[in-house]
């Protein structure tokens, strides 16, 4: 009986410690280099979207004026946007992962985005992005092509199993973006540091 008694409360003991350990300390967020714009507010967001369905293409493309921050001016022809919360630990992971892949396929014709949706309750809202502390859509990313949305991970509409197998790994997101098929041009923005 003694040593069951001391076995719960051992136990007790490094569970209660484990919840503040993680409860106080935040997850260290990424602090390298990227090639990903940080958009705050509904209208800058509904813009870099809107921004797909204006891109130009062929020899006009390659003829855009250089704005004085040194990116093209082109309208990229796909978005791809992270929905994060600072909060959310599967967010926070995921932040390397999507700065790589920023890295590998930012070019003049796909532009990479985190949105905060802490910041803006109605974005979430808008495109059907639970943010419950219990949720598994945190972070969603989302491909926009012309203007809509092409493609989600998690996949929405196909239950908590669909989006718990969602692995959040560089190739999950290429393999379901198709990135390496689609036409890119060189990365001409130049590398941001995080943090």
């Amino acid at each position: 009986m003694a040593y069951t008694r001391k076995a719960w409360l051992t136990l007790t003991f490094l569970l209660v410690t484990w919840v503040l350990v993680f409860s106080l300390l935040p997850l260290p967020g990424y602090r390298g280099y990227s090639r990903i714009d940080v958009i705050v507010g509904l209208a800058n967001l509904d813009d870099a979207i809107a921004a797909t369905a204006r891109s130009k293409s062929g020899a006009a493309d390659r003829k855009a004026k250089q704005t004085d921050a040194g990116a093209s001016s082109i309208s990229p022809k796909a978005v791809v946007v992270m929905y994060a919360a600072t909060w959310s630990p599967a967010s926070r992971y995921f932040e390397t992962t999507f700065a790589k892949l920023s890295l590998k396929y930012q070019s003049d014709q796909l532009r990479f985005v985190v949105f905060d949706v802490d910041g803006d309750p109605a974005v979430a809202e808008r495109y059907s992005i639970n943010t419950a502390a219990s949720s598994t859509e945190l972070p969603t990313v989302v491909l926009y092509r012309d203007g809509k949305e092409r493609r989600r991970l998690p996949v929405r509409g196909e239950g908590t199993a669909a989006r718990l197998a969602w692995s959040r790994s560089f190739a999950s997101v290429v393999d379901a973006f198709e990135l390496d098929s689609m036409t890119l041009g060189p990365a001409t923005r130049p590398l941001q540091p995080i943090g």
